[in-house]
Order: structure tokens, then sequence, then C-alpha cells
């Protein structure tokens, strides 16, 4: 490995907490350093956000040769790793079990203000994996800021049991009703969002998921006549 260039910062205190964020990785680069434990299912779901992902590993398991024929954004590289395979990268994962100096690779990262990942190592992290749950656009993800990832499970868990199995339709529905809303309400941003509060504590959602569309349009519709009337 290249010699470290210069210290890397400090970390704020650790009494902060993380933001949450959702990162558009499509046709971004991401480098996956290893293919042992998590490394390659972590991989695949970077592939799946549409990343150019490349993965440094000596060998390969079944899983991950299967991945590296569906996904071409997949590349696969046995070479040591060094400073120049971060040249261009937006986030980098570690896969924690492999023999990697994961504190030469923090630095690096911070020196060139690339948020790294490192499986269940939390002192290494910029940035923790959260547990998930997809439903069409409908995503929550869930953290313990690496304090315990069998707890975010179990979180994910409550939230995929408690979560309507159509609140994908809602979610499709509702972003077509956002240009009906814009096209009336013109007045500002503040106007529109006031609106979407105002109609979901109404039950708005509800009527959707338990009576079908056409009711919750036609709640939707009458709200939307009266918020114009008052503008």
């Amino acid at each position: 490995m290249d010699k470290i260039e210069k210290s890397a910062p400090q970390h704020k205190s650790s009494s902060t907490s993380p933001l949450p964020l959702f990162m558009k990785l499509a046709g971004r680069a991401c480098l996956v350093v290893g293919a042992q434990g998590e490394g390659v299912e972590k991989a695949i779901q970077l592939l799946q956000a549409g990343a150019e992902v490349t993965l440094l590993a000596q060998t390969l398991d079944s899983e991950a040769h299967r991945a590296l024929n569906r996904f071409p954004a997949f590349h696969w590289q046995q070479e040591p790793l060094t400073v120049e395979h971060l040249a261009g990268c937006w986030f980098v994962l570690g896969d924690g079990e492999s023999d990697y100096d994961w504190a030469w690779l923090q630095q690096q990262c911070e020196v060139r203000q690339i948020f790294l990942n490192v499986v269940d190592k939390r002192p290494y992290c910029s940035v923790y994996w959260p547990a998930k749950v997809v439903r069409g656009p409908v995503v929550a993800a869930i953290s313990t800021g690496g304090a315990s990832p069998a707890l975010a499970s179990w979180v994910r868990q409550q939230i995929e049991q408690a979560l309507p199995a159509d609140v994908a339709s809602l979610a499709i529905w509702l972003k077509q009703k956002r240009r009906d809303v814009s096209a009336k309400l013109t007045s500002s941003f503040a106007q529109r969002a006031g609106f979407w509060r105002k109609v979901m504590a109404a039950g708005l959602a509800e009527k959707f998921l338990q009576q079908g569309e056409s009711v919750a349009e036609e709640q939707l519709q009458q709200a939307l006549q009266r918020a114009a009337e008052e503008d």
C-alpha cells in the first residue's frame, strides 16, 4: 500500500447523531474491498442502486461469480489495494473480514472526502449501512449508529409487519397527484406543503388503502377545490 499522504481529519464528537440521507448512486463509481462476509451481498445492493462497482478480492465464491455475469457494471480485480483504486469513487465498502489495513483505508478515504463503511467495524465508518424496508418507491432505513445491527434488523421486521403491502401503489398515486396540486395551488411551496399535511391528517392515505383509489381521489379533489377557492 502507498504511504499515507497526510493525517486524516479528526471526527466530530461521537455524541452527535448521524444525519439520515438517501444516496443516488446510479452511474457512480463505488469500491468494494474484500469479498468475505457481507461484502458480496452489499456489492449487489450497490449494483441494484445503479452504481458502477469494482470489487477487490483474490478469490470469489459462486454468488459473486453469478453477480459478475448478471451485472455489466460489476468489475472484479485481483490486485492489492492502493490509493489509485480510490480515484473517482463516491463510496467505499470494506467487508471487514479480509486481510486489509482498515485504518489505512479510513485515513485515505478521509483525505479524499469519500464516505466509508466497513462491515462490523464501527470505528472505521464515516457512514453506517442501514437495515431497510423497500416497497417500491417507499424506502424506510433503520440505523442504530452502529451500536447494534441486530436491533436495526428487529426494528425493520416490525416495520415490515406494520407497513401495508400496497403502500407502493399509494406512493405512485400521490406522485401523480402532486402535479394536480402544483397546477392549482401556485402561491408558494409552503401553501402546497400545508395542503398535503392537512389532507394526509384527514385520512387520505387510509382512504386509498382501505376504500380504493376512486374514494381517495374524490376526497383529494374536494379538498383541492376548497383550497384553491381560499387562495
